[in-house]
């Protein structure tokens, strides 16, 4: 109930500004035509600069590795690469973060270009809770928006957040960026580390009401280490192919610079593997440590290139460092 409580209010006070947004409560929600695409082999961005041990900088990035068929395998420090600005990095830790606590927002728009396919948003929503999160384990808060963010308590009962997802109405206009820096705020005033952050973000990715603009998110959500998971909607439903396209582009370009996954699921099966593909990706993530190569007072951002010396084996991992010298 704590979720839910100034839902109502906020309803009727959108509905009071109705008059006023209603040139931008109209606008056709757009649809991506394809489903489930993965950004460049970028998993996240590097978490924050370790301290120093010995006078020596330390600097760390989280990473996945996969087999050809797809599953996760184990890794260790001498099955990995590391190249920084085009020289060698020595690679001193690499740690499991299987069963780390995920700290996340989930960031739902609820503007009135949302209308149409709402009640679809709303099952793509609680499907990822069910899949990825797990109750008393992981914490979150739910974070509604139109033209401006509603955010709730934090939580670690998802079943709390999916009474609150059901509770939304669509209307207003659409102030995405401002929402997702918002949330990067309160993440990184809360959140632990090392830890795993996660944004997950329903929305067709158009924003016609934020004071920043997406470089600006952008950039607060690398500084936070967030990473962001995008989900579109079905491209059967998508009218207006001009405003489809230009909010593909958005939600691409904050999940692949933050070092996350965009989704576009068509049916009920590609929302299970949009689901499934979510949780794989937290909860088989790895911390790497190493010694970054740059020159100390050069913050970068540097190069980064990870590779696994093993054969047939993919790493994910973030192409851009601070190289603890920030």
């Amino acid at each position: 109930m704590k979720l839910i409580s100034g839902i109502i209010g906020r309803i009727r006070a959108g509905a009071a500004i109705k008059t006023v947004l209603g040139s931008c409560c109209g606008r056709t929600a757009s649809f991506a035509a394809f489903a489930g695409l993965a950004l460049g082999g970028v998993l996240c961005p590097p978490m924050r600069c370790l301290p120093a041990q010995d006078g020596v900088p330390e600097a760390k990035a989280i990473i996945t590795a996969h087999d050809e068929s797809g599953k996760a395998v184990e890794l260790t420090a001498d099955d990995l690469q590391i190249m920084e600005d085009g020289r060698r990095a020595t690679v001193r830790e690499v740690r499991s973060l299987r069963g780390t606590p995920i700290h996340y927002c989930l960031v739902f728009d609820s503007s009135g270009s949302e209308r149409a396919a709402f009640q679809w948003q709303k099952n793509e929503a609680v499907k990822l809770l069910q899949t990825t999160v797990r109750a008393r384990v992981d914490r979150g808060r739910f974070v509604p928006f139109n033209y401006e963010s509603w955010p709730g308590a934090e939580t670690d009962n998802p079943e709390e957040i999916s009474g609150a997802i059901a509770q939304e109405q669509a209307l207003g206009a659409t102030a995405l960026y401002d929402a997702m820096a918002e949330c990067s705020t309160r993440m990184s005033e809360t959140a632990p580390d090392p830890g795993l952050r996660a944004m997950f973000v329903f929305s067709d990715g158009m924003d016609n009401a934020s004071r920043l603009n997406i470089e600006e998110t952008v950039r607060e959500l690398v500084n936070a280490d967030i990473r962001v998971y995008a989900v579109g909607g079905r491209p059967n439903q998508s009218e207006d192919k001009k405003e489809f396209k230009r909010g593909a582009k958005n939600l691409t370009e904050l999940a692949g610079k933050t070092g996350g996954r965009v989704y576009f699921p068509a049916d009920e099966k590609e929302v299970d593997a949009m689901a499934a593909s979510v949780a794989d990706e937290l909860h088989n993530s790895f911390l790497v440590v190493y010694g970054p190569t740059g020159e100390k007072g050069h913050a970068g951002p540097h190069q980064l290139k990870i590779r696994c010396t093993k054969k047939d084996i993919s790493i994910t991992a973030p192409e851009k460092s601070t190289g603890g010298y920030m």
